[in-house]
């Protein structure tokens, strides 16, 4: 298990690994590059061709990269999930701003909106001009009184689970993770060095997405 301390987040690694990896299963199958076998509890490969036919039935120009898309995405669920499910905490909540954005009102979303734009040009030149008035301040070693800053933006806990290369690059823990499922010694040396290819496969995989 992973020394870092629980923080405030809604759910346990356990259950959100367990949540990652469904919605990893999903995505994936929806891509139709591969579809899960309930009876073996793995992925397989649909028969030969059968790509070609649902991409285009979602759009006849960009069908295919739609289902790409939801292939690489489920595949970053599946990885993220799994390193969750083995006791590694990945997650962080760091506080990041927001505007006080509305939930569900329908013309408050659009008030916001327009609200946000149209404080972005004013607040921007607002702070620039704080910034060079504080550099000519400087220059003349005028003492003067202090420049308000502008009113702090509010802040509100994301849970963030990371990009995925920088879970690639901690190949530490993925070989931990890799060792807890490999074949004991005792095994005959065949079975171990397939184990062995697959993870090499595996990562390489997600290293080319």
């Amino acid at each position: 298990m992973s020394d870092v301390p629980e923080q405030n987040f809604r759910r346990t690694m356990a259950d959100e690994g367990d949540l990652q990896i469904l919605a990893g299963i999903s995505l994936i199958s929806a891509s139709c590059l591969r579809y899960w076998d309930t009876e073996h509890h793995k992925f397989a490969c649909p028969d030969a061709g059968f790509f070609l036919g649902p991409w285009t039935q979602i759009d006849r120009a960009f069908g295919r990269v739609l289902l790409w898309n939801a292939f690489s995405a489920g595949a970053e669920y599946m990885l993220k999930g799994v390193v969750l499910a083995n006791g590694r905490e990945i997650r962080d909540d760091s506080p990041v701003e927001v505007k006080g954005y509305p939930k569900t009102d329908e013309a408050e979303l659009t008030a916001w909106a327009a609200r946000c734009y149209s404080e972005k040009i004013p607040r921007a030149k607002r702070v620039r001009e704080q910034k060079e008035q504080r550099q000519r301040d400087r220059a003349s070693k005028t003492l003067r009184e202090p420049v308000s800053e502008p009113p702090a933006i509010p802040t509100l806990k994301l849970v963030k689970f990371g990009a995925l290369n920088k879970l690639i690059e901690n190949t530490g823990m993925i070989d931990e993770i890799a060792g807890l499922y490999a074949p004991a010694k005792e095994v005959d040396c065949a079975t171990r060095l397939a184990f062995q290819s697959e993870v090499e496969i595996v990562f390489a995989a997600f290293d080319l997405l």
